[in-house]
């Protein structure tokens, strides 16, 4: 384990990853499919275009890893290299 606990999960599925990512752009871009959820309109149920997270996020979230947690360590690793130079 390193001082990336979130990128180290990220490496770990990260063949599993891609291919929900790349399995979720094919189905929007070549099949038009998108992700939807019903929403309660003026008191009856409407299916919406889903656009609380993007498909990336919810790959992560699938794998328990936290995207915010993640950006966190990015900047981490940059000003680790940035100070070494």
């Amino acid at each position: 384990m390193t001082d990336y606990p979130e990128h180290d999960k990220l490496k770990a599925v990260s063949d599993k990853s891609r291919t929900i990512a790349e399995f979720l752009a094919w189905l929007s871009v070549e099949k038009e499919i998108v992700l939807a959820v019903w929403v309660n309109d003026d008191s009856y149920p409407v299916l919406r275009m889903s656009q609380v997270m993007s498909d990336g996020d919810l790959v992560l979230e699938h794998f328990g890893i936290d995207p915010r947690e993640l950006e966190i360590e990015s900047r981490m690793m940059l000003d680790k290299i940035k100070a070494e130079q």
